[in-house]
């Protein structure tokens, strides 16, 4: 992999804010902090998607179905016809069927009824748009059925987001350069306070030096956030959303 096991991501790390052997500014568990957020940043901007399936339950309206460390229900498919249309939607389907005529050699059908048959296929197709079930996902991961689902045992599909990679070295090359930026910019915004924002130092003999260190550690911080979000998609909305 490119971008190397957790050790080499550590020293890579290091070395791009020019701490190439300052454990004490930089320790381990603060690269690795940076290192997973990046990782986090990356999964939830390109994550995974997948399909998963529940079963309903007789009179239960409410389904809480993200699988574990998943991190949202994008659509429910609740395809089961709701009320009684069998009067329209397949009662009269016969008769409606028997004006259709006879099918020549060439495969056409005439119909001897058209009139009617038109009139019963746009209403089949109204009744089926306004009275199929449908669904209202209340984010990250409960379903709502509407209306409640009367039998059970009807399969629901769902689509969902999950995390691309498991950890930080299973990081790919297409993800390269946005997961270093993030890590660069979560290393820099860290230093740009604290000990690793001295401003100035005096020896016992009285000399001092300004380092500007926060300043220029918040600088590098804002120059990287702004390349990582350069790599972001740019066109983004509530479907496309971990």
């Amino acid at each position: 992999m490119p971008v190397g096991n957790l050790a080499a991501q550590q020293a890579k790390l290091r070395r791009a804010v020019g701490h190439q052997a300052d454990t004490a500014l930089i320790s381990d568990d603060l690269l690795t902090d940076c290192l997973e957020d990046a990782l986090n940043a990356v999964n939830r901007q390109w994550p995974l998607l997948a399909f998963g399936s529940f079963v309903t339950v007789a009179d239960q309206q409410v389904y809480s179905v993200l699988p574990a460390g998943a991190y949202v229900v994008r659509e429910a498919y609740w395809p089961q016809i709701c009320g009684d249309q069998s009067w329209w939607i397949g009662g009269l389907q016969p008769e409606i069927e028997g004006l259709l005529g006879d099918t020549d050699e060439l495969g056409f059908t005439y119909a001897t009824g058209p009139a009617l048959e038109a009139s019963y296929f746009r209403y089949q197709t109204y009744l089926r748009k306004w009275f199929q079930g449908s669904s209202r996902i209340l984010k990250p991961g409960t379903v709502y059925l509407m209306p409640t689902p009367a039998t059970a045992g009807t399969t629901v599909y769902f689509l969902y987001s999950t995390a691309r990679y498991a950890a930080v070295a299973d990081v790919a090359d297409a993800h390269e350069q946005p997961y270093w930026a993030y890590a660069q910019f979560q290393l820099h915004n860290v230093l740009s306070t604290g000990r690793g924002a001295l401003q100035e130092v005096t020896s016992p003999l009285g000399v001092k030096v300004r380092t500007g260190a926060g300043l220029r550690h918040r600088e590098a911080a804002d120059r990287w956030r702004a390349e990582y979000r350069g790599y972001l998609p740019l066109l983004r909305n509530s479907r496309n959303s971990p």
